[in-house]
């Protein structure tokens, strides 16, 4: 199903009357319009289950998104348990850069990962992973970058039983993944 640009126009005008009227109730005009201009119709299906837009076939692109930012929560959430020793070590192994610093998530380049960006501001729209800052402009591509952490990280979850507890030295080769092969 596509919204043809007449029902796209009505759309966005019945949006900005909810604003101007302040209707205040399940829908939320900003995700509505941002999806419909977009053509991100999935998060209109998601947020509101709507059968008919979330039948509808989702691009990889959201998927990918979702992955890489489970990826970064798991991160994050499995350096706030270890102990200082451990977190000494993850940093001498990373050549004392601050893995804090590593773990906040860098965001999509604004101007050539747009797509990548909206589908970020749709899920902070829609309350997904409301603890991570997901809309931030990394103001360099970062998706090859995002892809080799995730080729580590799918590994280590898989031999893991998809326990999402990641040793020491798994987490260190994520967060090596970031380097480029070439500078490392």
């Amino acid at each position: 199903m596509e919204f043809s640009a007449a029902e796209k126009l009505q759309i966005s005008m019945l949006c900005e009357i909810f604003r101007a009227l302040e209707i205040n109730n399940s829908y939320d005009p900003d995700l509505i319009q941002l999806a419909i201009s977009t053509n991100n119709y999935w998060a209109i299906g998601e947020q509101y289950q709507l059968r008919e837009l979330s039948n509808l076939p989702t691009p990889n692109k959201p998927e990918l998104v979702h992955e890489i930012l489970t990826m970064y929560r798991t991160l994050s959430s499995t350096y706030n348990q270890m102990n200082e020793q451990d977190k000494d070590d993850i940093k001498k192994a990373l050549s004392n850069n601050n893995p804090e610093k590593l773990l906040n998530f860098p965001g999509f380049d604004f101007n050539h990962e747009t797509e990548y960006a909206t589908i970020a501001e749709l899920l902070k729209k829609m309350g997904c992973y409301a603890e991570m800052n997901i809309t931030n402009n990394s103001h360099m591509p970062s998706i090859e970058i995002y892809q080799r952490m995730l080729k580590v990280f799918s590994t280590v979850l898989k031999d893991s039983n998809y326990d999402y507890q990641i040793s020491k030295q798994s987490f260190i080769k994520i967060l090596q993944a970031k380097i480029h092969p070439n500078k490392r």
